[in-house]
């Protein structure tokens, strides 16, 4: 499988996957409160609703389960260490280190932790295809503000 092949169908299980996710969310905040509401009236129908939106949320689950195993086959792990912006409610701002694991598109070989750091990865345009991934990523779903200190292909 090519890179491309590699990539677009990662992107058409992403397709799949996001609305999926939405209704999966959807459906747990509604159950939550169908849950509250049943604690309060112990109304029958309520708890009808219960059973219903749990089996529906159980098959969501099994279908999403299978859709992200499909896509880590296709994606690579990275050990990533950052730090991020954080907003304190007086208008003070402070950096906190992150460490995670992430699953991303772009392959490249990678280790920012050695002696060399970054000097071997500065111009590979590989590794700029990997940051712009990552940043994109971490800046829609983390920080609007952060540095990227290493990076290791697992």
């Amino acid at each position: 499988m090519t890179d491309e092949q590699r990539i677009a169908k990662i992107n058409e299980l992403l397709e799949q996957i996001s609305p999926l996710n939405y209704e999966r969310i959807f459906l747990e905040t509604s159950l939550q409160f169908s849950k509250e509401n049943y604690f309060k009236k112990y109304d029958e129908e309520e708890k009808a609703k219960i059973i219903e939106k749990e089996q529906k949320l159980k098959e969501i689950n099994q279908k999403l389960t299978e859709l992200f195993a499909q896509l880590r086959e296709h994606q690579f792990l990275y050990f990533v260490e950052y730090e991020g912006e954080f907003s304190v409610g007086n208008g003070q701002t402070y950096w906190q280190p992150q460490r995670e694991f992430l699953y991303l598109k772009t392959k490249c070989e990678i280790d920012t932790t050695t002696s060399s750091g970054w000097k071997p990865y500065i111009n590979d345009p590989i590794v700029r295809q990997l940051l712009t991934e990552l940043h994109n990523f971490l800046l829609n779903n983390r920080f609007s503000n952060l540095k990227i200190r290493h990076i290791i292909k697992q």
